[in-house]
């Protein structure tokens, strides 16, 4: 299955995720997110009326007010996992992915 009918919507409020933080798993899409759309204006897919940048904005919640928490993201596009020898070695000896 693929598309957008497999996306199911999560009330984050009652999400419990063991190894990060609901913070640092919004910083990490973010990233991923503003990689995924530079590569897609790179290969001239989507036409961008303004830029996404590169700072992350949230919101905490600290008593019974909203603070906002900005940070700066740096955007690294890895290669793809195929055209690392050690994952190709691990997961398809012997052959190509």
């Amino acid at each position: 299955m693929y598309g957008p009918g497999i996306i199911a919507p999560v009330h984050m409020a009652d999400r419990i995720q063991r190894n990060q933080s609901i913070e640092a798993l919004s910083r990490m899409s973010f990233g991923v997110l503003a990689t995924f759309l530079d590569r897609l204006k790179r290969y001239g897919e989507i036409s961008v009326s303004k830029e996404l940048g590169t700072r992350h904005i949230a919101l905490a919640s600290e008593a019974d007010a909203l603070k906002i928490v900005p940070a700066d993201i740096s955007l690294v596009e890895r290669p793809p996992m195929r055209t690392i020898p050690e994952y190709l070695a691990k997961f398809y000896p012997g052959g190509k992915a």
